[in-house]
């Protein structure tokens, strides 16, 4: 547990992650400043937040800090108590990863938002989304909560596969950050749920569905399968103990 207490102190501390905090604030600044289409501040927000660049730069980020959490934190284990329970650390690793992902969301968060006032023009006005009879702010609301929850699914994802695949691990960071780039979303219109995109990286672009029910259907069906996903490997990271630094 004091182990646990250090690594969420280290989170929050600037100067160990300049890097990481780095790489998020120029994945904001370049679709900031790339002169994107609406001056209205709710759909620029969402533009930003729905920029490749932006989305490369900030899983690159968040998977750089579970990368470091992983070789520190382990560290920390095995010097300190090399007889603890190989679960707990395992749990205890998560819950630092899961800390640090939901506040690095926060901090991508907090600046798309500043990103969005500069160029909104004093535009605050409350639209309706363009496809859903809502407005643009209920659905920013319901895309940030999926993207949060998808992004600390992934991290953990990241780090399991670590546990169980050492050696291959800085090419599935790769693979996961170049997806928002090198794969294409779907452009054709999802009708029915048997038809949702499998991809998590689809669930972060301007896709569109027949109605808003449908989307948060099959966003929920995608979070389920990642979580299975993430309990399976879990599962064989557990059984798999062995040297881990």
């Amino acid at each position: 547990m004091k182990i646990l207490k250090n690594r969420v102190e280290q989170i929050l501390t600037v100067k160990d992650h300049v890097l990481i905090y780095l790489i998020i604030v120029l994945g904001v600044c370049i679709p900031t400043f790339s002169g994107l289409a609406s001056e209205n501040f709710w759909v620029r927000l969402y533009s930003i937040n729905t920029t490749p660049i932006y989305l490369t730069m900030f899983y690159l980020s968040t998977g750089l800090f579970t990368m470091y959490s992983i070789k520190n934190y382990c560290l920390e284990y095995n010097i300190l108590i090399r007889n603890t329970n190989y679960k707990q650390m395992i749990d205890d690793s998560l819950k630092v990863i899961i800390f640090g992902t939901i506040f690095l969301n926060i901090i991508g968060l907090l600046l798309t938002i500043a990103g969005a006032v500069i160029f909104c023009y004093n535009d605050f006005s409350v639209i309706s989304h363009p496809i859903y009879n809502i407005s643009f702010i209920s659905y920013m609301l319901f895309f940030s909560l999926r993207g949060l929850t998808i992004s600390c699914i992934i991290n953990v994802t990241l780090y399991l596969l670590y546990m169980l695949f050492k050696d291959y691990a800085n090419i599935i960071l790769i693979a996961i950050c170049s997806s928002f780039t090198a794969l294409p979303s779907k452009s054709v219109k999802i009708l029915h749920f048997y038809n949702m995109p499998l991809l998590f990286h689809d669930y972060y672009f301007n896709i569109e569905y027949s109605t808003f029910y449908l989307e948060i259907l099959c966003s929920t069906i995608e979070t389920l399968l990642l979580i299975g996903i993430c309990k399976l490997l879990y599962y064989f990271a557990v059984k798999k103990k062995r040297d881990i630094i």
